[in-house]
């Protein structure tokens, strides 16, 4: 995202606010996002997506919709992974696009 990388994240914010129940966020640039959220609405923040794998499935119930983006770099495959652990095969929904398809 280059130079606009900052403004874009924080461009996330009033979406995120009015949409979400609980954000995790990974990462220095969505880290700037968290600090603007209200803390009722921030779950956790980590550097790294391994940092915070347990704090999201931690989070988890039963019906919940889970959303997980991140740049390639960002590695947030950890998350995905232990999501998917977790989840019950034959309830879940196959994503329609995988990895920016």
């Amino acid at each position: 995202l280059g130079e606009r990388s900052e403004c874009l994240h924080l461009a996330l914010w009033e979406q995120v606010r009015n949409s979400a129940d609980l954000v995790f966020t990974v990462g220095p640039m969505m880290g700037q996002l968290g600090r603007h959220l209200p803390p009722a609405l921030l779950g956790g923040q980590g550097a790294t997506a391994d940092e915070i794998t347990e704090m999201v499935v931690g989070s988890l119930g039963h019906g919940d919709v889970i959303l997980v983006k991140g740049s390639l770099g960002m590695a947030m495959a950890p998350i995905v992974s232990a999501i998917h652990t977790l989840a019950n095969p034959d309830q879940m929904t196959p994503p329609k696009a995988v990895f920016g398809g």
